[in-house]
């Protein structure tokens, strides 16, 4: 959970320990410790032991446009059963006790690795290649599919793919993101979805 620097000396929070926090993007985010918050999402409330503070807005809004005031993060979807409702832009919570999924959905098992959903996938080539890899499930991105620099470069990927568009796409913590987007034959994702003839984005 994350909030916005000017939002949170709005509300008279003083972060501690600021540090330089990297992830997408090149650059870095002075990011601090903002100590324990409550929060209310709708009506349903959200208690937090320890909220990062970032200007994460000044980052964010030249791409999509509106003002952030913050990021609710994993500890509210580890507290409910969260549905998408992409139709009517609503986010549906339910109780993990009582919920039972009724629909034709496929199901992904997944791990979490360092507090992040995982999932085992594959990629298929258009030369028939299949490289196996771990997804990482982030409902956030803007793609359907973001390869990350390392598996990239070790399989070779900006040469094997063939033509490739370079674009930026959006910001993350280190500023502007930018990827060479190209034509993916297929991704398998667990041992049900499974997608062909998709872009990827290669960092």
């Amino acid at each position: 959970v994350m909030i916005d620097t000017v939002t949170a000396n709005d509300l008279g929070m003083r972060a501690t320990s600021v540090h330089e926090e990297r992830g997408a993007g090149r650059g870095s985010l002075p990011t601090g410790d903002g100590g324990g918050v409550s929060l209310s999402v709708g009506d349903v409330p959200l208690k937090v032991d320890s909220a990062d503070v970032a200007p994460i807005n000044r980052v964010l809004r030249p791409y999509n446009g509106l003002d952030i005031k913050g990021v609710i993060g994993a500890p509210f979807f580890l507290e409910h059963v969260v549905e998408i409702d992409f139709a009517t832009r609503k986010l549906v919570l339910h109780d993990p006790a009582t919920f039972a999924y009724q629909g034709p959905g496929v199901r992904l098992p997944f791990q979490f690795v360092e507090g992040n959903p995982v999932v085992q996938g594959e990629l298929v080539l258009g030369d028939g290649t299949r490289l196996p890899l771990r997804l990482l499930i982030d409902l956030g991105a803007k793609a359907d599919l973001l390869v990350a620099e390392p598996f990239v470069k070790d399989h070779q990927l900006l040469t094997r793919m063939g033509s490739t568009v370079t674009e930026p796409l959006g910001a993350g913590v280190g500023g502007e993101t930018r990827y060479a987007f190209a034509r993916l034959a297929g991704l398998k994702a667990g041992e049900g979805l499974a997608a062909t003839d998709l872009i990827a984005g290669l960092s």
